[in-house]
């Protein structure tokens, strides 16, 4: 059983990422990234139009594993946004937590920065905890109208000692924009010790208070639902793995507007 379980705690990734959301971060292509988008790609963040809060938990191909993410980002006056992520993924058994804050710029007409700080602890029954800060960086370029790309990397292991095992992730995409209800998105993700993973989505708005997103994830199906009434948002995801099962997720947000 504890193969198993970390088996799956691996294939799910290292921290700060869900998996059955992984439409929902490619919210980050969109004119507005809600409070996931700068959980993806930093940089996002200098898009933020108002504050908002998320919150999203999901169970993992039936097993006891789940993830649990808090996101928080706020428009900065001086054409910025800041972004708070708390996420928690594992089991009574095995668990990572981590935390960080990250900040997002536009620099001219048509590139966005952004960098994160934080920290994680990773915690397992008989075998003690470890903590670590967490470092990244993140671009992104507007290439037309249309058309957006984006970057994040993320340095996720200890900086100070030589015995531990330096983990990265590297997220690069780009958003394609076909009308004003629908947008593609194409990107790559890469982990230390997996082997890259494809995610491809088409998100389409049939009306304005429902969203649908299809996708793929190299060895993943991917579907996902939202309602939206007024600043108030409720979605549904769903993932087949082709060897561990269904995953399933549920994610609420709110955005404060102002007036």
């Amino acid at each position: 059983m504890c193969v198993w379980v970390l088996t799956i705690f691996c294939i799910s990734g290292q921290g700060q990422i869900g998996l059955t959301g992984l439409l929902t971060y490619g919210q980050a292509f969109a004119a507005d990234p809600g409070p996931w988008g700068g959980s993806a790609y930093t940089a996002s963040l200098s898009s933020g139009k108002e504050f908002s809060i998320g919150m999203q938990g999901e169970r993992l191909f039936g097993t006891d594993l789940s993830y649990y993410e808090i996101s928080l980002i706020s428009k900065l006056k001086s054409n910025g946004g800041i972004g708070l992520v708390l996420t928690r993924k594992g089991t009574e058994f095995l668990s990572e937590s981590a935390g960080s804050l990250s900040w997002g710029k536009q620099l001219g007409a048509s590139l966005h920065i952004g960098v994160r700080l934080g920290y994680k602890l990773q915690s397992a029954v008989s075998y003690g905890a470890e903590s670590s800060p967490v470092a990244g960086l993140g671009l992104g370029f507007k290439i037309n109208e249309h058309c957006k790309w984006m970057f994040q990397a993320d340095h996720l292991n200890g900086f100070f000692s030589k015995e531990t095992n330096m983990g990265y992730r590297i997220r690069t995409g780009l958003g394609y924009n076909f009308s004003s209800v629908c947008f593609g998105t194409i990107e790559f993700l890469a982990e230390q010790n997996s082997s890259t993973r494809f995610i491809a989505g088409l998100h389409y708005k049939p009306i304005d208070e429902v969203s649908l997103r299809f996708g793929f994830a190299s060895d993943m199906f991917l579907v996902s639902g939202s309602f939206h009434y007024q600043n108030f948002y409720v979605g549904v995801n769903a993932s087949w793995h082709m060897v561990m099962g269904m995953s399933s997720g549920l994610c609420v947000s709110y955005t404060f507007k102002k007036g």
